[in-house]
């Protein structure tokens, strides 16, 4: 799920190269499999697993994971698409209820386990909830970080190898490129944050903002910290879309 951990490492969210054809082709086929099986064990008066899936209650995201059972509390589509696809959710569009609406997921297998991964499991959990992903091409609000004419008094170029971004009490301090750091206010902006600077290597940051600020705080605080300018525009991107589709019972 996706979650703003106390320290990580940075991981590259591009849009462009997600749907790599290979791993997809593999995950597909495993799906299948999977689902083959199930048919041909219920035939055989079996049950290969068991998916039960109910509204939640739960204002919040849990999740236990067994050797044979998988037990989600309050999860979100926008929490299944962000984990399978590994993907910013500043990149996800379905509108507010179809992506924010929770629920209570219980998986049970006899045969099967984790390492089935875990990515099959929750795109079988989004396919129960009647919802399909779809890449499309789209005009959307993006930031853009434009070059700015003199970097501000907290940011600084840095020759050391780790990018990593630490988030404390009142402040956070990040060592990252300049698109790392606009993948970094990409969930305060929820929207693309697009770096335009030209500006390579690592640098430096700190900045004080916390989740729930205002965007044109947030812009003020960038620009006053970082000197860099961040500008509204709007742009076509490709954009992992969710989608309602006809279940088994007819109902969408």
């Amino acid at each position: 799920m996706y979650k703003s951990p106390t320290s990580y490492r940075l991981t590259r969210w591009s849009t462009v190269n997600r749907w790599r054809r290979w791993p997809r082709f593999i995950s597909a086929l495993t799906l299948l499999t999977l689902f083959a099986g199930q048919a041909f064990c219920q035939s055989a008066g079996t049950s290969l697993f068991k998916l039960s899936i109910a509204k939640s209650q739960s204002a919040t995201n849990s999740q236990e994971w067994n050797p044979s059972s998988v037990t989600l509390r309050g999860v979100r589509a926008l929490d299944i698409v962000t984990f399978v696809h590994r993907v910013n959710p500043a990149y996800i569009f379905g509108g507010e209820k179809l992506l924010n609406e929770r629920f209570d997921v219980d998986y049970q297998s006899t045969s099967l386990s984790r390492s089935m991964g875990e990515g099959i499991i929750m795109d079988s959990v989004l396919r129960m909830l009647g919802m399909r992903v779809v890449l499309k091409q789209m005009d959307v609000d993006v930031v853009i970080i434009d070059k700015p004419r003199k970097l501000g008094p907290a940011i600084w170029a840095s020759y050391e190898a780790n990018s990593s971004i630490t988030i404390g009490s009142g402040s956070t301090v990040g060592h990252t490129t300049m698109e790392g750091l606009g993948l970094y206010l990409e969930k305060f902006y929820n929207r693309p944050v697009i770096d335009r600077t030209k500006m390579i290597g690592l640098f430096k940051w700190e900045l004080a903002i916390q989740q729930g600020i205002h965007e044109n705080e947030l812009t003020a605080e960038i620009k006053n910290k970082l000197g860099l300018d961040m500008k509204f525009a709007r742009e076509r991107m490709s954009m992992y879309v969710v989608e309602p589709v006809e279940t088994e019972d007819g109902k969408s």
